[in-house]
């Protein structure tokens, strides 16, 4: 009964309320008030936008009536007339001009493509409204449309048709080829496949994404491109000059040494992405799970990059192109001290706390007022007061320096030019690219600078009707100068001196000669220097062969050649004395030492493939067999030697010292078949089989083959009849899968070999001369074979609204199986670490979304929004660790790899009592006093202590947070008015737990002398500050009790940064007429130009590591730079 009248009254609401209208239109378009209607009514509109007199301001106002009334008020006096249809459907037409009303009609027809064959799921809709229907498996359609309205038809590789409908009611129709959607082809391992027939997960970047920007190298400008790929500043040295960066896909993918970096090919050949010059790219492909990837096999167990460089041309027009960029940069963060008084009153307050004398005495502290008072026009030291011919140190000084203004250049200067040309004559093409860059270093006081030569030339002559020949060659070279570290320390020890210089320490001591202490300014310009050479050349001949229809054979070589020389000079350093005249050496660069490193690797290569590809009616079939030789070897010479006669010719023939000498000789070689099968029914219905069998030279007899095969498949359900009602609104869907394995050969050569070490530089002598001796050879395992990456690949491809939305969504499970791990534990009195073994896991989870939207406003306005955002996690699923120990050094099984594991803070300590009342923290430190950390007694114990440190046991500690990024995003606006561009890209990281542990955070380390004060510092307890963010200093060991990893600072190391921002202007073809000239456009473009963060201010999102400690690294770079692209 309760139904019947819910059923009563709906039927009753219908007819009797929503056929009523109540609305008051003031001064509002005729779209605007059919709007306002459908708001309060039950009624919808349907009309093309092309319709006369929609944009007719029109005022009225009905209470009540009918919507026949309602709708002659509101088209009254237009060229417009309406017919009311079924389920409240209003459809708008145009006036007879004689007639009257137009009458809404059915029209159908056939859509067939350029064979005549029927096109099945093409798309037929009024322009302008939601109306549409989708043909079925004969091509048919039927819908109703007025006369005057527009038909639009679309189909995934057609060319879209406007079709105005007259008074016939039949229409066939035949789409023609959109031959640049037909052939959108992604390249993919030994050769190309149609994008719409993908099952794979494969991500494309094309030369606009990358190409003028002021980058020094091709990784960093796919930084937030497209998601799964994530790169990072290099971890060891931040943003200096021609630093290489870290990259990875999908996460981490292995534990072991050497391994989870993606396989990188250059047209085919391995090469380092840092070399190449961008302007020389034609498109890059990312394979990223197993499917993809397989046909590579043991090199691409964690992804393959390839980057296609460009070809000639398919006319015979010689085209010559020009392009420049000129760009200045400055760093884009870097951390203040405080000033000289603050950071004397906040190091006296730590050494209080300690119980220690002061750094600075009264007197010292006085001079610090003065010599602030003065404009830092005082000498700013003193002698040392223990020795007084030397200028003094730490606390003998009182200037008020601000080293981030003396270290770092305001802006440095960097430049690329880059010539290429391209062209076809009779049957061949050809491309020939010559690029130069230079990169200057943000340091003062040395002349670092980074400066790369890249020549590419490819060649394709077509011999014979069947036969094509191509010619493809590199060569690049890349040139380093750099300074060399402080007390003979690698370079990037001086980031972390450079972290501590004191405020107090002027630059120069009143002579004029540089300052010894706590400064690495005299070592860089007078310690020495470090010069790399790298270069790279390659050649590859290959041929392609047409044997039959649909049948290609395709054979290549590869030669390539990799020279790598390094230079590195530590000279003595003088400091001048409190007499000028005198001096003393440098306390840390107090020798002279000539380092001397040469290495080459060759590698040759060579593939042979047949492709077969036949289509028969709706299937269609694509085959690939074929295989791979690979040989590399290495072979290198390192020597060093002390005491140089001179300093001025630094070499080691004129050194005296001894000599340690070094080298090294290897090699290893894969042979590979491999096999690829796509079948295609109807484009609808898609599969795919991958399989590769390796042999590797880095395993044992017995052990070194492996087979690893992958499947996949993919269906265009858009294709189907049943899509018909969306089809207008989601014009494609295609869901893809995939499964696949893929053995990993990264991994260290000899691993089988028990090598025994030889030694010559015994400290003792006996008999008169350094005996020879050697070294227990570590021991090995038999067993060790494949390390192996398991993928499983879900996604989906759609497009909406006549493809101007598109979207990818993709989810994977990612599990490395049989990684090196420790062996069970051995009795310490073997000597020696148990061997590997193949019985470690990992399993990574994650997923990828991009959202594209393009589209035409009008002939002069065209714009894009592209969005990426990618997320994974990776878990140790098997570890050799049975008590679960927690640590750094070694893993467990359930940990996520990021894990920051810490105590949860309980605010300060307030008073002695509450010492005393609190639980016991004497595990951590002996003494505690207020204003130090209290700690929360997780277990209830009694006391705070890390338990046994194991994952059942861990005290007091528990995860704060995890350091991975997470949900790393990418945001491309971008646009065309006329002849001016622009585009803007945002890239940034939305989720990350980080903890900075070093001076950059906490300021005093405990080390009086190695401590610093930041301005976020001075917020320290203190009795008259006792609502404090950092606890009471020290200026001992002591400070490290309250300095533990704890929740309390833990920062969010989320981010959002203005990656590039780029404004171009087109000068008008018609100007150019006449001079030669093609085209030439002008642009601006910034990097790096505003960054959102919550870390503290100085610190650098993407610069949080070091070498020498957290965020104590190179810093990166702001760049603004103006360019030219001119092709005539």
């Amino acid at each position: 009964m309760r139904k019947v009248g819910v059923i009563c009254l709906s039927a009753f609401l219908t007819t009797s309320v929503f056929a009523q209208v109540t609305v008051n239109v003031k001064q509002q378009t005729i779209k605007q008030a059919l709007r306002s209607i459908e708001k309060v009514t039950d009624y919808r509109f349907f009309y093309s936008n092309q319709l006369p007199d929609l944009d007719k301001k029109v005022t009225f106002e009905v209470n009540n009536q009918s919507i026949e009334a309602t709708m002659s008020k509101l088209l009254s006096g237009t060229g417009l007339v309406y017919e009311k249809k079924e389920d409240n459907q209003i459809y708008l037409g145009i006036k007879e001009s004689k007639s009257g009303q137009k009458e809404n009609k059915k029209i159908t027809g056939t859509i067939v493509d350029d064979k005549g064959e029927p096109v099945i799921g093409a798309n037929v809709s009024i322009k302008g409204s939601t109306v549409g229907t989708i043909t079925d498996i004969d091509g048919n359609f039927s819908l109703d449309a007025m006369s005057g309205a527009t038909l639009l038809i679309s189909y995934i590789g057609y060319e879209t048709q406007e079709i105005t409908v007259s008074n016939q009611s039949v229409y066939n129709i035949k789409l023609s080829e959109d031959t640049q959607a037909l052939d959108e082809v992604v390249v993919v391992g030994y050769g190309t496949q149609k994008k719409i027939n993908l099952t794979g997960a494969v991500a494309t970047v094309t030369p606009e994404d990358i190409q003028s920007r002021p980058i020094t190298n091709v990784t960093q400008a796919l930084q937030g491109v497209t998601p799964g790929l994530n790169i990072t500043s290099s971890s060891k040295f931040g943003g200096e000059v021609g630093s290489p960066m870290d990259m990875n896909i999908r996460g981490v993918g292995s534990l072991t040494e050497g391994s989870g970096k993606p396989y990188v090919l250059v047209d085919g050949v391995p090469m380092e992405l840092d070399l190449v010059n961008p302007n020389d790219i034609e498109n890059i492909s990312i394979l990223k799970d197993a499917s993809s990837a397989a046909i590579y096999g043991a090199r691409a167990a964690y992804g393959v990059i390839l980057v296609t460089t460009k070809s000639g041309s398919k006319d015979e027009k010689f085209t010559i192109s020009y392009n420049a960029n000129f760009g200045w940069k400055t760093p884009t963060m870097l951390q203040k001290t405080v000033n000289s008084l603050d950071f004397v009153t906040a190091m006296n307050d730590a050494c209080d706390n300690a119980g220690v004398t002061h750094l600075y005495t009264d007197e010292m502290v006085e001079l610090v007022k003065k010599n602030i008072a003065s404009g830092n026009r005082m000498d700013g030291v003193i002698p040392d007061r223990s020795n007084p011919t030397q200028w003094g140190q730490n606390g003998d000084t009182y200037a008020n320096t601000d080293w981030t203004d003396v270290y770092f250049k305001n802006w440095a200067f960097q430049n690329s030019h880059d010539v290429s040309i391209t062209g076809r004559t009779g049957k061949s093409s050809y491309y020939a690219g010559l690029g130069y860059m230079k990169q200057e270093g943000q340091l003062n006081f040395f002349d670092e600078n980074y400066r790369r030569y890249n020549v590419t030339v490819n060649n394709s002559t077509k011999l014979t009707p069947w036969l094509t020949f191509k010619l493809n060659s590199k060569f690049a070279r890349s040139d380093r100068d750099l300074p060399v570290g402080y007390s003979g320390y690698d370079r990037t020890v001086n980031y972390h001196m450079i972290a501590r210089a004191y405020p107090t320490l002027p630059v120069r001591n009143p002579n004029g000669g540089f300052m010894e202490s706590n400064s690495v300014v005299q070592i860089l310009q007078e310690g020495g220097s470090e010069k790399q050479e790298t270069t790279t050349a390659y050649i590859t001949p290959s041929f392609e062969i047409n044997v039959l229809d649909g049948l290609k054979v395709n054979g290549d070589f590869t030669y390539n050649y990799v020279g790598y020389n390094r230079d590195t000079h530590f000279a003595k350093v003088y400091v001048q004395d409190v007499k000028p005249t005198e001096s003393h050496y440098h306390h840390a660069n107090n020798f002279n030492q000539i380092e001397e490193e040469q290495r080459t690797d060759t590698y040759t290569t060579g593939n042979l493939y047949a492709n077969y590809q036949k289509a028969f009616g709706k299937h269609s079939l694509d085959a690939l067999v074929g295989g791979q030789l690979e040989y590399f070897k290495r072979k290198g010479l390192k020597g060093s030697k002390r005491d140089l006669i001179t300093d001025n010719v630094p070499s080691i023939g004129t050194a005296t010292g001894l000599t340690n000498l070094s080298d090294e000789i290897s090699e290893w070689s894969t042979v590979g078949s491999f096999v690829r099968l796509n079948y295609s029914f109807d484009d609808r219905y898609m599969f795919s089989f991958n399989g590769r069998y390796d042999g590797s030279s880095r395993f044992r007899e017995g052990k070194r083959f492996g087979f690893f095969p992958s499947f996949s498949a993919a269906y265009n359900m858009h294709r189907e009849k049943y899509w018909e009602p969306i089809a207008p609104i989601v014009n494609t869907f295609k869901l893809r899968a995939s499964y696949g394995t893929l053995g990993n050969q990264e991994v260290p050569n000899y691993l089988f070999y028990e090598t025994i070490p030889i030694k010559t530089n015994l400290e003792y002598i006996i008999n008169g001369a350094r005996p020879i001796y050697t070294q227990t050879p570590d021991l090995v395992s038999w067993d060790l074979t494949w390390e192996e990456s398991r993928t499983l690949n879900i996604g989906a491809d759609m497009s909406f609204l006549d493809n101007r939305l598109s979207a990818t969504v993709e989810w994977y499970s990612r599990e490395t199986v049989n990684m090196f791990g420790p062996s069970e534990a051995l009795p310490a009195v073997l000597g020696k670490d148990a061997p590997k073994k193949n019985n470690a896991s990992l399993r990574t989870n994650g997923f990828e979304l991009t959202l594209n939207w393009k589209h035409r406003v009008n002939k002069d306005f065209s714009y894009s929004i592209t969005g990426t955002l990618a997320d994974a996690q990776t878990e140790v699923t098997k570890y050799n660790n049975p008590t679960g120990i927690i640590s750094d050094k070694t893993y467990f099984k359930g940990q996520k790899l990021g894990d920051i594991w810490g105590y949860v803070t309980d605010g300060f300590f307030t008073s002695e009592e509450d010492v005393k009342k609190s639980p016991d923290q004497s595990a951590i430190h002996a003494k505690w006093n207020p204003g130090d950390m209290k700690y929360i007694d997780l277990n209830k114990d009694g006391k705070i202590d890390w338990g046994d440190n194991t994952i059942n046991n861990p005290g007091d500690k528990k995860v704060l947070g995890n350091n991975t990024p997470r949900f790393l995003y990418g945001l491309m606006f971008a646009g065309q008015y006329k002849d001016f561009d622009f585009s803007v890209f945002f890239q940034g990281v939305g989720k990350r737990d980080v903890f900075i542990g070093s001076t950059t955070y906490f300021g005093f380390q405990g080390n009086k002398y190695f401590d610093n004060v930041h301005e976020h510092n001075m917020d320290y307890w203190r009795e008259d500050n006792k609502d404090a963010f950092f606890a009471r200093p020290y200026s001992t060991g002591e400070v490290s009790k309250n300095q533990q990893v704890q929740s309390r600072f833990i920062q969010n190391g989320a981010y959002l940064r203005l990656k590039n921002l780029q404004l171009g202007y087109t000068l008008p073809s018609e100007l150019l007429q006449g001079v030669g000239i093609d085209k030439l456009r002008f642009y601006f473009s910034g990097e790096n130009l505003l960054t959102f963060t919550k870390l503290m201010d100085g610190v650098d999102p993407e610069g949080t590591s070091g070498a020498w400690g957290d965020a104590k690294s190179y810093p990166l770079s702001l760049v603004c730079s103006f360019g030219v692209n001119l092709t005539f």
